[in-house]
């Protein structure tokens, strides 16, 4: 042979050497792509897990949640016991069509509603908002929702 066959023919043996090592390259790679995406998969599964139950339960358990009083325990706020309250306004400066009694007990604003309301105040719950303000009232509370009401 001569040399420019031995020059060609390690020429083509270095091509397919670099032809196979890209190839090896290419699958190694392809295998540690899947492999990293495979562990990501997993980490998000178990964050998910972890977090999500979290999160229900901050949402259920967390302080002052919607609809409940300023204490966080629903109704008015205020503890068991009867006061002496003072209609301040019948109505919020919202102007919300829901009936709403603001009250001052003990030097604290109370905003009153329908869902503030069980037994017997509940049943008199129209007398209850028509209060006018400046008039005195004594309520009872029974787990911090008005329980009776009289006008004093």
């Amino acid at each position: 042979m001569t040399t420019q066959a031995d020059k060609n023919k390690q020429k083509k043996k270095r091509a397919e050497k670099k032809k196979h090592q890209h190839m090896t390259e290419q699958r190694d790679m392809a295998v540690a792509k899947k492999h990293r995406s495979r562990t990501e998969e997993y980490i998000a599964i178990a964050v998910l897990l972890i977090f999500v139950p979290f999160m229900v339960i901050a949402a259920v358990y967390w302080p002052g949640g919607g609809g409940q009083g300023s204490s966080g325990h629903g109704g008015t706020g205020l503890k068991e016991g009867k006061y002496t309250a003072v209609y301040v306004s019948d109505r919020p400066e919202g102007g919300s069509s829901t009936p709403v009694a603001v009250l001052n007990v003990q030097g604290q604003t109370v905003p009153v509603t329908e869902d503030d309301l069980i037994q017997q105040a509940a049943d008199n719950s129209q007398e209850f908002f028509e209060g006018q303000p400046g008039a005195s009232i004594q309520i009872t509370v029974k787990n911090y929702f008005i329980s009776d009401f009289e006008p004093l």
